[in-house]
């Protein structure tokens, strides 16, 4: 039984990819790990009070209850009904806040790094893919495809699980955020890690046979073409990330789900950078 194919993977064809970066890699993966404690689970509780305030329990309350019983916690949102008693109350909170004696975080909460392993950086399968869905809905009128997103994304899979990058990693890039909101521009500093130009991954895409007949291996391998314009990683927009296809070719065996077998299922990397935490320190 160890040694029985699923019966998917029996109905796969596999192509490795071998791609090469022309400009700077930025990471994606937040370095603050408790992302979902620090900013879900609160904004889930703040809308699961005002549905409770206004008399109901939404899907947001309904959610957070149960999330808690499954962990065994109860999480008591404050309700403040009041706006003037909220931003007293916030004003307080921010005041003892900046009181407090703490030690500061290694990296700043708008930052993002490369998860690694003993083995090097890597970029997770689900990246790949997602990048791969991006292009394709640019993509599709050019294709001539209806719901090109919807029809790679049903039919796609991409191998390693950890993608390693071979590549020097380079000090944060730091760049301006935007945006325009109802109470006027808003601007913020974000940083990411960055793979210097000439970085290089391999993975495998699979075609699944459930996958969309218009979605041929042609078409797959024309999306990739489409990293050159759109990039993979953070700032895409501002030409990171962009690369090259250096080998597209088929393969007969399933390739592995894990490179390296002394890899844990589930365990999450490290986010630790590399670079200086200081300018001249070169320890």
């Amino acid at each position: 039984m160890g040694d029985r194919a699923p019966h998917w993977a029996r109905h796969v064809d596999w192509y490795r990819v071998r791609i090469r970066f022309l400009e700077p890699l930025l990471a994606m993966t937040p370095a603050e790990a408790s992302v979902y404690e620090q900013w879900i689970r609160p904004a889930q509780a703040d809308r699961a009070a005002r549905e409770a305030a206004a008399g109901g329990v939404g899907r947001a309350g309904a959610t957070l209850a149960a999330a808690q019983a499954e962990e065994g916690t109860v999480y008591v949102p404050r309700v403040w009904t009041d706006p003037k008693e909220a931003r007293a109350r916030a004003k307080t909170d921010a005041e003892a806040a900046a009181d407090e004696d703490h030690v500061a975080d290694e990296h700043p909460q708008q930052m993002t790094l490369f998860p690694a392993d003993a083995h090097g950086p890597f970029l997770w399968d689900y990246q790949v893919r997602g990048h791969l869905k991006e292009v394709a809905n640019l993509a599709k009128t050019d294709f001539g495809i209806a719901n090109m997103r919807a029809k790679v994304a049903a039919g796609l899979v991409v191998r390693p699980r950890r993608i390693y990058l071979a590549g020097q990693r380079t000090e944060p890039v730091k760049r301006p955020l935007r945006a325009q909101t109802p109470q006027g521009l808003q601007t913020a500093i974000a940083a990411s890690e960055g793979m210097m130009a000439g970085a290089t991954a391999t993975f495998y895409l699979g075609r699944l046979p459930v996958m969309d007949p218009q979605i041929t291996w042609t078409v797959l391998r024309d999306l990739l073409d489409w990293g050159e314009i759109r990039g993979l990683g953070q700032w895409r927009t501002g030409g990171w990330g962009i690369y090259e296809v250096l080998d597209w070719a088929p393969v007969t065996e399933t390739p592995p789900r894990y490179v390296y077998p002394d890899v844990v299922p589930g365990d999450l990397g490290t986010l630790e950078a590399i670079w200086p935490k200081e300018a001249g320190a070169n320890e």
